[in-house]
């Protein structure tokens, strides 16, 4: 098929022929309407064997969700995610149009158009179709543990993974061209160890580090390795079917080849506590936020990773290295000894573990040879020529960031890493205790821990890298984020950001679900559990020797479907706040809230903390003890657990405890005594994020799942706690604030939720008045004696709400809140409805009409989009023409897309408001979502057309 017919199909779908020029490479047309989204590849194929051929490629690259196969009378949007089967098509979707196609008026072929592509509507029809996926690295790493586990004797574990590693890379080798196919399936099938070992000889004549120190011989490879060998790289080797090996290692991403390899032998030295790694988006994403442009800037710049684990930022920085050097030097690309100098000098890595070195080494050599021909390689192996540099002690170092010292005398220009995560443990391992020493010793050695908190790991590096650092040096890591959230690390964060320029702060805790989440991994042979179950962050830094003030970049993006799917980070203007450092000195609960909130729920948490006038004292009650050990004769007293009561009472008949017995943990019986208020540690997802909290004032024990609370004047003085301090506790406002505040309630994946005495010490309980306690104690009475009622629960909230004062749009941030979050939580209803539209159209009139002349109004009408979006056209108009809002159906997203109006698609895509104007009326283009359209959004959204409009407007004061 010629080139003009895959342009006239092209020119079909809407593409222009600029585009074409551009996009075209061979027979791939590749384009993106998102740099964060990959491109779609449209493929031109000549027969269904091709269509398999570039499914198997595409799923080892493991880059691409789909691709569009284009054939002479058909066109497949072929899934990429799912694994290749010899002669079976994984089609989504299939059109009877191809490049011979006539015509095409009555075939809908909207779908694979340039207009469903900017408008994100086929990103969204692939989320919806593209059901469970078997990604390569997932699929390789299982198939290596059944080998590894089926190959493992008494003690033979080292020879077991030199042996797999090796044959890795001659099978790597072998798919590249420089062995001839099925070089490594025929020496295994010969059965034959000196082969083998000859074949291993034969790399090594390439010398580097890839095979390091350690040598093997025959009778370290027995005749069932090379059976159990052959049978893994010649078929699919946990079913033990067919004859496809369906690994092509000259496509697999190199950094998943390491990835991989590192977590095959994580899995088994951490004896099932699960692997992780960092996923190859959020490298790419780490380093296009910040090496791109430094390396443009000087392409012979140097990184150092500190705990470089399988090279994956060093593999990524080295490929933007020699890029930004071949446009440097004019050059389409570098040379094989430009190429080499690049890893010999501006490439550096430390890591504890001498196997992550070994395999940093193989990940740098992979990305070394990626461009090389094998013709080329193999002249150097012919004539035993070393091309590949040794790495392993000289650019990278066996060594404990944390305690040595080391590259004292090198500062670099880019530092990057994913470091250890957690304290350090208290056991008896050597390198622990050193650690523990190191951190401990803070006025000695190591001034640079002075403010570490409980010997976090993460902390430490963040600190240590001050070592290497120059002046306009930047330093980006992937840290977990409780480090920037719990109480115990507050003198930290001061500290480092005094120190340092924190230029960008990524809070991910929304992402958590496609970063370090565990999930397991299930074959037929094994099952894997991968993913750590850590909230983390990305902060981006530079040093602050002169301790200047600065603005922070506070990022919290909150994870979409389509994000989730594609596993793309992107966020709108709505998720990124630009704050005062000293902002966060001043008020530490900033880092808290602006994970779930943003800048106006602050100030309002400011506003409702400052009338604070009581002190909250909060017990946690006593952990019981697995063993029932009885001290005295029995004294037997009620206990009650959470699902005892709900919000107000108590459903249920109180058991008896013997508090003459054991306990793990006893707490101070005074606890239990006294009118006090009580709660569970965990809110469940039926609380509907409120506090449900009860009234106690008998002797009545609880576990450590259920907090006490008693109140005190600021002189000490006891206050009597009452039904009054009840209904502000479970109240909305009480329930919003404790949400906020939170380092753990709404963070992460639920597990570690809960609600902690510190965060309950700060609930801003005030002295009431007469006339407003009674009208909240009727209210609880009501409550207590009637049950939940919608009404009173209502009536109630607007007593706190005037209790503390609150505004009516700091009313609408706390209901929104609670529309988001519970009434509107279901997929069905988190898509805004007609009524949703006129609400909102109804808060918009009331805010925009305040500037406008009596005999004027807004009129407006809508759309909603199942797929695409929702947009109102707003017009001024003499109030003698107002009418109700109207549907119309005419303003459809793909409408303006397929007119050239709307050319923000990146927005579409982040689901971020859009605004056209005309001469007589606008539109506002934003999400399908309800949160987009609530009240609180219409009163922000006339307020930015306001302040527009004022600002458009002429100076008079000159």
């Amino acid at each position: 098929m010629t080139k003009d017919v895959f342009r006239k199909y092209l020119i079909n779908l809407g593409f222009t022929d600029a585009e074409f020029s551009s996009f075209l490479r061979g027979n791939y047309f590749s384009y993106s309407p998102d740099k964060t989204i990959t491109a779609i590849k449209y493929v031109l194929i000549e027969n269904d064997e091709e269509i398999f051929k570039h499914q198997l490629r595409f799923w080892n690259k493991n880059i691409d969700n789909v691709f569009i196969a284009v054939g002479k009378e058909k066109t497949h949007i072929v899934d990429c995610k799912k694994k290749p089967q010899s002669g079976i098509i994984k089609s989504i979707e299939s059109f009877d149009y191809g490049v011979n196609t006539k015509g095409f008026a009555n075939i809908n072929i909207d779908l694979i158009s340039k207009n469903y592509i900017d408008s994100s509507y086929f990103f969204q029809f692939i989320q919806q179709k593209q059901r469970k996926k078997q990604e390569v690295d997932k699929d390789l790493l299982l198939n290596l543990i059944a080998l590894r586990n089926d190959l493992l004797d008494n003690g033979n574990e080292q020879v077991v993974h030199l042996i797999i590693l090796r044959c890795l890379f001659v099978k790597y080798l072998e798919d590249r061209g420089i062995f001839t196919s099925n070089y490594l399936s025929g020496i295994l099938a010969s059965k034959s160890s000196d082969r083998l070992i000859d074949a291993f000889g034969e790399v090594c004549k390439i010398n580097g580090d890839v095979f390091g120190g350690n040598r093997l011989t025959t009778d370290d490879i027995c005749e069932e390795y090379l059976d159990k060998l052959h049978l893994f790289f010649t078929a699919d080797y946990q079913s033990g079917q067919g004859t496809l090996f369906p690994y092509q290692f000259d496509n697999i991403p190199i950094q998943l080849i390491s990835h991989v390899y590192e977590a095959f032998l994580t899995n088994n030295t951490k004896k099932g506590k699960g692997v992780y790694y960092t996923p190859a988006f959020v490298v790419n994403f780490m380093l296009s936020q910040s090496l791109k442009q430094k390396a443009n800037e000087n392409p012979f710049l140097t990184v150092f990773d500190p705990a470089v684990g399988s090279a994956a930022f060093l593999v990524e920085s080295f490929k933007i290295i020699r890029d930004a050097q071949a446009k440097k030097l004019n050059k389409s690309i570098l040379s094989y000894d430009e190429k080499k100098l690049i890893l010999q000098n501006q490439l550096w890595g430390v890591d504890v573990d001498s196997d992550a070195l070994q395999i940093s080494a193989f990940s740098l050599y992979l990305a070394l040879l990626e461009d090389e021909s094998a013709k080329f390689i193999q002249e150097k192996i012919k004539k035993s020529h070393p091309i590949l540099p040794n790495l392993i002690g000289n650019t990278l170092i066996h060594a404990n960031t944390i305690t040595d010292f080391v590259f004292e005398e090198k500062k670099f220009d880019f530092i990057v890493s994913n470091p250890p995560w957690g304290s350090v443990p208290t056991d008896d391992n050597k390198e622990h205790i050193e650690e523990r020493k190191a951190i401990d010793n803070k006025s000695g050695n190591y001034p640079e821990y002075s403010k570490v908190a409980d010997y976090e790991r993460s902390q430490a590096f963040l600190r240590r890298v001050e070592r290497w650092q120059k002046p306009d040096s930047t330093i980006v890591m992937i840290v977990k984020n409780s480090i920037f959230l719990n109480d115990k690390a507050i003198d930290f964060r001061k500290e480092f950001i005094s120190k340092n320029k924190l230029e960008t702060f990524y809070e991910l805790s929304d992402y958590n679900r496609i970063l370090f989440k565990k999930k397991t991994y299930k074959s037929p042979k094994v099952n894997i559990e991968i993913g750590a179950s850590e909230p983390c962050a990305i902060v981006v830094f530079k040093p602050n020797a002169n301790n200047s003030e600065y603005k922070i970049n506070y990022i919290a993006p909150k994870l979409t479907t389509l994000g989730e799917h594609f596993e793309i980070i992107q966020y709108s203007n709505n998720e990124s706040f630009l704050v005062d450092r000293l902002k966060f000195i001043e008020n530490d609960t900033l880092w808290r809230v602006l994970v779930k909130g943003d800048t106006e729920t602050f100030s309002l948490i400011c506003k409702v903390f400052n009338q604070k006038e009581l002190i909250v004292d909060s017990r946690v009650g006593f952990q019981p003890s697995k063993i029932e050990e009885i001290y005295a004769n029995p004294h037997n007293i009620e206990l009650i657990e959470p699902s005892d009561f709900i919000r107000y009472k108590i459903i249920k008949k109180l058991t008896l405890f013997n508090w003459n017995q054991k306990v793990r943990r006893r707490t101070d019986f005074n606890v239990f005594k006294g009118s006090r208020l009580i709660f569970p540690v965990r809110p469940l997802k039926n609380d509907n994020f409120q506090i449900k909290g009860i009234l106690l004032e008998n002797e009545i024990l609880h576990k450590d799942n259920i907090i006490s609370i008693k109140l005190k004047e600021i002189k000490d003085n006891g206050i009597q706690v009452g039904k009054e301090h009840l209904g502000l506790l479970n109240s909305k406002l009480f329930s919003f604030y404790l949400f906020h505040i939170s380092s753990q309630w709404g963070i992460g994946d639920g597990k570690r939720e809960s609600i902690r005495n510190i965060d309950t010490q700060r609930l801003p309980f005030k002295l009431i008045k007469r006339q407003e306690q009674e009208k909240i104690v009727e209210n609880v009475t009501k409550l207590i004696r009637e049950g939940n009622s919608g009404v009173i629960e209502k009536e109630l909230n607007n007593n706190v709400f005037r209790l503390y004062n609150l505004t009516d749009y700091e009313k609408e941030i706390i209901n929104e809140f609670y529309q988001i979050k519970v009434e509107r939580a279901s997929d069905k209803l988190r898509v805004v409805q007609q009524k949703d539209i006129q609400a909102y159209f109804e808060a918009f009139k009331e805010s925009f009409e305040l500037i406008l002349s009596p005999n004027r109004t807004l009129n407006a009408s809508f759309y909603i989009s199942s797929n695409i979006g929702a947009i109102i056209k707003i017009s001024i108009i003499e109030k003698t023409f107002a009418k109700g809002l109207e549907q119309d159906n005419t303003l459809q997203v793909l409408h303006f897309v397929k007119n050239k109006q709307l050319n923000e698609t990146e927005k579409l895509l982040r689901e971020e408001k859009i605004k056209l104007y005309e001469p007589t009326h606008f539109y506002l283009i934003k999400s399908n979502q309800f949160k987009d359209w609530t009240r609180r959004q219409a009163y922000k959204d006339a307020k930015e057309e306001i302040d527009l409009l004022f600002s458009n407007l002429p100076d008079t004061n000159g």
